[in-house]
């Protein structure tokens, strides 16, 4: 079965990219920030966090979006068969994450486990970390998705590409009879 991890900075269209392939391959769509936030924002112990991460890994097939380096190393890139890479301009990350947030604020949508964002200074962290470790990770992410030979590595660097590439992907895959 399909075992994918879809990479990128916040903003980059790791959810919108997993969902289309969790659909397309018929196996669900794990997003690790469901996984590492409890309620109230708070972290979950990072023992609690593997042990929830193992249990997707273990089963047949999965999308997994998000990277939790420091927390997972390269576990998930060690158990699956394909790495999306979405390496978009940080000016277009920043402005989704800046259209994303605010009008979840604004709205004062349920975001996670009943929360709610407000701005504040862990947002603030967030997003300066989200611009510091750009240009690292655009380093560090080649190194090491070399590491794993095993994986298909799909290196998309602009929306165009996302496009052109999901468009690819549903394509190819396979049509099934409509029930009813």
């Amino acid at each position: 079965m399909y075992k994918a991890a879809v990479l990128g900075t916040s903003g980059a269209g790791k959810s919108t990219v997993a969902a289309a392939l969790a659909s397309l391959n018929k196996v669900p769509h794990v997003d690790l920030d469901d996984l590492a936030i409890g309620p109230s924002w708070q972290s979950v112990p990072d023992d609690q966090f593997r042990t929830r991460v193992l249990a997707v890994l273990d089963k047949p097939g999965w999308v997994i979006d998000g990277d939790y380096q420091r927390k997972l190393a390269d576990l998930v890139l060690s158990r699956a068969d394909t790495a999306v890479w979405l390496d978009l301009p940080l000016s277009v990350s920043l402005g989704r994450m800046w259209h994303r947030v605010s009008g979840q604020i604004r709205a004062k949508v349920e975001v996670r486990h009943g929360s709610t964002l407000t701005w504040n200074l862990g947002l603030i962290r967030w997003v300066m970390h989200e611009v510091r470790s750009h240009a690292r990770r655009r380093i560090t992410m080649k190194s090491r998705l070399a590491k794993h030979q095993h994986l298909a590595v799909v290196h998309l660097r602009s929306q165009r590409q996302v496009d052109a590439w999901l468009a690819e992907q549903r394509s190819a895959a396979p049509q099934h009879p409509s029930i009813g």
